[in-house]
Formats: C-alpha cells, structure tokens, sequence
C-alpha cells in the first residue's frame, strides 16, 4: 500500500525548553491521562436523530467531538513517543471506521444522508491518513489498512467520482479552505501517480481561489479571527504537503493569500482581548505552528505569546492543529502592534492608544457568519473589555435558519449600535455602512444604510480616542421628532449615577459611560447562549433622548 510520508516531525518541539513547550506538553499529557482508562462512549443513534428533531446539534456533537479528542490526544502520544498510547489509538481508530457517518448531522440534507464530505468528514479522513502515515510500521496492519480503505471509500472515492461540485468548492468561507485542504492532503498521501494526483489537487484550485474571496482586497478575513485561523490552518497545511510531495508550489493567488495570511496579529486588542465581530471570541487565540509556518512563507508577523493558542482550547479536537503546533513552532514570538490597523476595503479600523485600544466595524449585514453589527464597536481600557461585541452564540438549527436574527447575539440589540424609534438593523448585503473614513487614532462611516429606515436619513458615527478615553459620536440626520436609544453592550454590571453608566468590575469601577447631553439612563441584562452551549449575563446600557433635523450625540469611556 502506497502512503507517501511527509517530513513532520516532533523533534525540534521536544528538544525545546520554552516555557510554551513545556505549558503544552503538560496540558497535552494532563489530558492524555484522563483520557488513556476511559471507555469509548457510543455514538447513539437517538442522538443523531435529535438534531432533524429539535435542533440541538450539543447532544451528538458533544460525543462526536469527546472521540475526535480522544483521537487526536492518543495519536499525537503515540507519534511523540509514547508506545502506551498504541493500543488506545488502534482501539479508537476501529471506533471510528465503525461510525455511522463521518459528518455532522446539522450538514446532512437529512437523517438517511450518510455520503456527504463536510468539514468533519473531511477532517476525519486526513487525521486518520496522517496518522498512519506517521506511525507506518508501528499501528497494528489490520487497523491501519482499515483506516485507509473507510478513507478511500467514505472521502476520497466520494470526491473524485462526484457527479456534481460540492457547496463549499464555491464556497467563499472557511469550508473551501478546510474541506479542500483536507481533500487535497489525503489524496497526497494515497495517490501514487503524480499524474492522477494533479488531477486531484487541480480540481480543488477553484475552492481555494473561493477561500481567498472570502477574504477582503486588503485582508481582512470577514469571518474573524476563529475562522481565519481555521481556514488558513488547512490551506497552509495542504499548500506546505504539496510542496514537499510535488517539489513546486501550489499555483493559487500569492499575492492576496500574503495579505490574509497577515490577519490574525492585527485583531489584537491588548490584555489578551481581541476583536470578536461575527462568530467570534473575546479572547481569540493564534495557532502558534500556523503563525511561525506563515513568517516562514510570508514573513507574517508572528503571534505575541500571551495570544498563542495551547494545547488546551480546540474543543472540536482537531489534529492539524496540534501536529502543526508541533511540527512548525518554532523562534520567538512576536511584539504586539501598538499602531492603528486599518482594513478599508472591509470598513474595519483597530485603534491603538497607551492603555486603551477600540476596533469599529462597518461593512454589510450579509457577510459570512453575519451579525447585524453596522457600526459596532469594541472598547478595551485598562486590560478589561469595556464595551464587548459577544461573538458566537450557540450553534443550533436556528442559529443557521430564518431565525438567525431573533437571537440575540445576532441582532443589531445584541450590539453596541443604535435603535432608531424602535427599528433595529435589517439582515441583508444591501444594509451597511457607507462613506468609511480613517483618521489617527479616528474611524467611522456613515452606518444609517443598515436601517433601511426613511426618517434616518442619515448617522454618521465616529469612533476614536483621545488620550486615555474613547468617545464614539453619532451625528443624526433625521426626517421628523425621532426616539433613539444608544445601545452598549459589556459582559460587567453597570450602575446609574447621576446620568452616568458606571461599569464594575469584580466590584470596581473600570470604566464609567458618559454622555454628552441629557437623556434617560437605564441598564438592562438579557441570557446569552454562547458558543458551546454556555450561558452568559449580558448587560446593555442604553441611553434614550428624542431628536429632530441634525442632532448629535456622544457617548465618553472614561
């Protein structure tokens, strides 16, 4: 059986004595050990039926991911050493050559759909065909060669005799990126003939021309900062296996994958806190091995290290991940940028002062993995994030139906945006911002598009900071008396104090929201399910005053 074998290796990482290298080989081990005496928990069929059910995906995922980790966590052990881990690795190795299907319910067109290559099934098929390919020699031979035929038969077959193209070979997100990497890497380990295996990987040149699409002309991933790391992580991966298999570079767009491959430093905010709009995370972190592969490809900045992702983080248990952080760590980590970071083509503007930074976001409300967010704004003073944008809610049916936008965190009042007479943001790419400008230390856009609302005719908001202070500015332009109610969102309590918002902290004030006429004050708090299935207090502090013709309104952190 042919199975070419790539030049990863663990050696470099184990000979390293950084404190990195040590934090994630305990986490790493500690892990291992709560795993190595454990039963493999069953994939219920129940449970994979409840998703067509209810929606929830929690109930099968929750298990399907629990396997993936188990995977992941026995074979990087075995492949660092480990002869332990072998007999756990054969054991879940078999396990999941027996599953049902490879991909998760919440992507299938129904409960009887077992063929479809989505990211996981994807995902699935390069970590066992790496892994055997790693451990060639050292697997027992029966659950190696039935690792590779579940590959060739569930994947690989699946792609190559396809009748029509996949959803995501076109599809301007992640999932191009991610499945076509993934594709693209097994068929390098399982195709002999450098002939049949160009007809492979040039077939998957229009998906990642897709990927690159997805990403704004001067870089910005739209997706934020989760699914850039994701997405680069798998064409990086695939782009650095093809090289060393074919000796030649992948041909795809160099110019534009150097300017995305750029991101993820940018989204910095300062304390560990990074940018968060869309399906994002507060505290975002950088796969360390993708970042130092990317300054050795690119010369990308590499990632500050309280931003390094560890082993620790990756619930879904991905092994590309973790080999990479391995196999490609390597020199210093980088310096935090401590310029403003601009992206015009995407309306997104990061602020940077001495111990205050703040993001502004303008763009469309039909962007991948798209909040109603026009406007939006991220304070963070003092290493605390004053003003939050939540990020990610809780991945359900709805979450990724018509009722998307009656989720909170989806919503416009999920958002540190204005709600003019009751009107929030309307979903489509038609909605957004118009006339964005930048400044030093200045960002804004005219956002009264995202309304689609005719007595706002127009509101013109200014994000940017003076000193130790950021103050956001709505200039209003409105057709008759008009009630507006500023709306900003933070994960803290918040108090009223003679028309002052007080942000608390722990019980100390961080930061206290001032606005600059009179209005009415009121704070209120809403669940929030986030990401996960946790749930979170979320309060929103809203400043509401009646307005006619011009008018203009600002809100001081202080």
């Amino acid at each position: 059986m042919y199975i070419f074998k790539s030049n990863l290796s663990c050696a470099s990482f184990l000979a390293s004595d950084s404190d990195y290298t040590k934090k994630y080989l305990a986490q790493l081990n500690e892990e291992y050990e709560t795993f190595r005496d454990k039963p493999i928990e069953a994939l219920s069929l129940s449970a994979f039926r409840e998703y067509f059910k209810s929606g929830n995906r929690l109930a099968y995922e929750n298990c399907y991911f629990h396997r993936r980790t188990m995977l992941r966590d026995f074979a990087l052990k075995a492949w660092i050493g480990d002869e332990r881990a072998l007999k756990r690795l054969a054991e879940v190795l078999e396990a999941v050559c027996e599953e049902r299907t490879w991909a998760l319910p919440a992507h299938l067109k129904d409960a009887n759909d077992v063929t479809t290559i989505d990211l996981f099934a994807a995902e699935t098929a390069h970590t066992l065909t790496e892994t055997v390919s790693l451990l060639h020699g050292a697997l027992p031979k029966i659950a190696a060669d039935r690792c590779i035929d579940e590959v060739r038969r569930r994947v690989l077959d699946q792609f190559i005799n396809r009748n029509e193209p996949y959803s995501w070979e076109s599809a301007k997100s992640n999932w191009s990126a991610v499945c076509g990497g993934c594709i693209g890497m097994t068929a390098i380990y399982l195709t002999k003939s450098d002939t049949e295996l160009r007809k492979i990987t040039d077939s998957l040149t229009g998906a990642f021309a897709s990927y690159l699409k997805s990403f704004s002309d001067d870089g910005a991933c739209l997706e934020g900062l989760y699914y850039h790391n994701y997405g680069m992580m798998y064409l990086t991966a695939f782009l650095d296996l093809y090289k060393q298999r074919m000796g030649t570079d992948f041909p795809i767009d160099a110019k534009k994958l150097k300017k995305a491959a750029d991101f993820a430093p940018k989204c910095c905010l300062g304390g560990g806190f990074t940018i968060s709009f869309s399906d994002g995370y507060e505290r975002g972190r950088i796969y360390r091995g993708l970042s130092c592969k990317l300054a050795e490809m690119y010369g990308s900045p590499t990632v500050p290290k309280e931003y390094a992702a560890l082993f620790y983080g990756d619930e879904c248990g991905r092994w590309c991940k973790a080999s990479r952080d391995i196999a490609w760590a390597n020199g210093a980590f980088g310096s935090e940028i401590a310029d403003d970071t601009f992206f015009p083509d995407a309306n997104l503007a990061i602020l940077r002062g001495e111990n205050i930074s703040a993001a502004f976001k303008g763009g469309n409300n039909g962007e991948p993995h798209n909040h109603n967010d026009v406007g939006g704004i991220i304070v963070v003073k003092n290493k605390t994030a004053v003003i939050s944008d939540i990020g990610a809610g809780e991945y359900t049916a709805d979450y990724f139906s018509d009722g998307r936008y009656g989720i909170f965190c989806n919503r416009s009042m999920g958002h540190s945006v204005p709600i003019v007479d009751g009107h929030e943001q309307k979903t489509g790419a038609q909605y957004g911002a118009e006339e964005f400008f930048t400044a030093e230390h200045s960002a804004g856009a005219d956002i009264s598009g995202a309304y689609g609302y005719a007595p706002l005719k127009k509101c013109v908001r200014t994000l940017r900071l003076d000193g130790e202070t950021a103050v956001i500015s709505d200039a209003f332009t409105l057709d008759g008396e008009t009630t507006v109610t500023e709306r900003f969102i933070t994960r803290h309590d918040a108090a009223v104090s003679d028309g002052v918002a007080i942000i608390t902290a722990s019980g100390k004030r961080v930061a206290a929201l001032v606005p600059s006429r009179e209005c009415a004050v009121t704070v209120k708090t809403y669940t929030h399910r986030a990401h996960g299935g946790r749930t979170e207090k979320i309060t929103a502090v809203d400043f509401t005053f009646t307005a006619d013709g011009d008018y203009e309104f600002s809100i001081t952190v202080d």
